[in-house]
């Protein structure tokens, strides 16, 4: 009996922690795209495409970087239909990509070495 109540203890666990989906970050460009019920599409580092999920708050988001050479940052939940192989990305926010380390400057003299 104790047996089979740590099975469905566990296999709860496991149902509850694939329900709960968790923010995902990607960097990269944002494209117009031609599926249906997408209104943009970023390709991360890696070459996978996620086609942003269309609504009016998503549409307002992306708009002033769609077709435009700027990398930006969206944050939002990675979800997969059933029967089609492509990344939905419903998005939360979407941001210019802003480097944390100031490009170098190629007018400096290059430090000395000991």
């Amino acid at each position: 009996m104790s047996r089979y109540l740590l099975v469905f203890a566990l296999s709860a666990l496991a149902l509850c922690s694939r329900t709960h989906a968790a923010d995902e970050t990607i960097r990269g460009v944002l494209e117009k795209t031609a599926r249906p019920g997408a209104c943009a599409q970023i390709t991360d580092a890696l070459g996978d495409v996620y086609f942003v999920v269309k609504t009016d708050e998503s549409e307002k988001a992306v708009a002033p970087f769609v077709g435009k050479n700027q990398k930006v940052v969206i944050t939002g939940t990675v979800e997969m239909r059933e029967g089609d192989p492509a990344f939905y990305f419903n998005l939360k926010t979407a941001e210019a990509f802003v480097p944390k380390v100031a490009p170098a400057d190629s007018k400096k003299a290059p430090a000395a070495t000991p």
